[in-house]
């Protein structure tokens, strides 16, 4: 909701701060520029982008980016393009989720800390990127950390591995020292994993298909141990944001069922289809994509209907970057070429984003709300403040 009115998100990663470039990918010498990228996707109907980082660039805010990871900002500071990113998204009335997507630049953790990072560095980390960037006009929100998987649980009382028990820890401590905080907070789920520790009550059992999840889409723990950040205020702000991909990602049991994918809208209403009633939080997926062939074109099909049917339509569509190992990207190999297919999937879902029609200021913009897809969400097009 943006004053009163319903927000039809439509939003897109684009990755690279979270890897040793430092920088986004794609704006290498002979590939593209930032301000041509940005104007793609204002020109597709994008609204949002989500914005990888890691904990480690977070807290080197002196970190130089070299030469040919950037063919206009080689040798300039990674914080300094990404403040220029703001700004020229702004510009184009585009809004920014920050995302915490590794500790290092390199793997993937599973839990929030490792051998060299502890819970303090996460949220000192957190801490120096919102008392850079917070202010922004268009900061949508942060997304606290990106895909809790293996060890991690949920609900079970241990301080150590429970994921909501540590989004909560780490949201206050970064409340306390930047107390002005009011932007969205995205908290993902855990993997499958953590039910066979412990299972909470009324969770999925292993021996039902829809327990099998990718890493940050299970949010079951949620029916019995929602996020409680201790503040109505803060509370207003989550929004649950499950990851959801197909067999292209990983060959989970249900895609080699005979019914696939006519199986898999029961799984999911399993998965996610209880959120939104069970919580009253909003439910943004941040992730879902793929290279849509074969049954992961099925898969995808598949998807994209639900989330209409289930009216889950806003969404952030994993990647703008073709060089994403297992899905690919929005844009083909040279970085220039919009791929049409994932493009007609994307709009299928969110068919008219809302828009900015003037650049986001710290006054405010001008916004055309859009069209919901549910016809029980009133629509309206006004001017609005941010």
């Amino acid at each position: 909701m943006l004053n009163g009115e319903p927000f039809q998100l439509k939003g897109i990663n684009w990755s690279g701060f979270e890897t040793a470039t430092n920088v986004l990918d794609g704006m290498w010498p002979g590939a593209n520029n930032m301000n041509n990228i940005l104007g793609e996707m204002r020109v597709l109907g994008f609204n949002a982008l989500r914005i990888p980082l890691s904990l480690d660039l977070a807290l080197a805010p002196k970190t130089v980016i070299e030469d040919t990871a950037c063919d206009l900002c080689g040798g300039q500071l990674s914080w300094k393009v990404l403040d220029d990113l703001f700004d020229l998204a702004a510009a184009y009335g585009i809004l920014i989720l920050l995302d915490m997507h590794r500790l290092d630049k390199v793997t993937q953790s599973n839990l929030w800390y490792d051998e060299t990072h502890t819970e303090a560095d996460f949220i000192k980390g957190w801490v120096a990127i919102l008392t850079k960037f917070g202010g922004k006009a268009n900061l949508l929100g942060i997304d606290v950390k990106n895909e809790p998987q293996g060890e991690c649980t949920w609900g079970t009382g241990n301080k150590l591995t429970d994921w909501n028990l540590a989004a909560e820890r780490i949201v206050k401590g970064i409340v306390a020292k930047v107390p002005t905080y009011s932007k969205l907070i995205f908290v993902e789920g855990t993997a499958s994993d953590f039910q066979a520790q412990q299972p909470p009550a009324n969770s999925v059992a292993p021996a039902d298909m829809a327990y099998y999840k990718f890493a940050g889409q299970n949010l079951d723990g949620v029916k019995t141990n929602p996020i409680d950040f201790g503040d109505p205020a803060l509370n207003k702000l989550l929004v649950y944001s499950p990851h959801v991909y197909g067999p292209d990602v990983f060959a989970q049991p249900y895609f080699a069922a005979a019914n696939f994918p006519k199986n898999m809208a029961a799984i999911w209403d399993l998965q996610m289809g209880f959120l939104k009633q069970a919580t009253g939080s909003a439910v943004v997926t941040g992730e879902w994509g793929g290279n849509f062939l074969g049954d992961d074109l099925m898969w995808a099909t598949a998807w994209t209907s639900y989330l209409v049917d289930k009216c889950f339509n806003d969404n952030f569509f994993w990647v703008i970057n073709p060089n994403s190992g297992d899905t690919g990207g929005l844009f083909a190999e040279d970085w220039m070429t919009v791929v049409p297919l994932k493009a007609a999937l994307m709009k299928k879902v969110q068919p008219n984003p809302s828009a900015f029609t003037t650049a986001i200021t710290p006054r405010g913009a001008c916004l055309n709300y859009g069209k919901p897809v549910c016809p029980f969400v009133p629509a309206a097009t006004a001017a609005a403040g941010l």
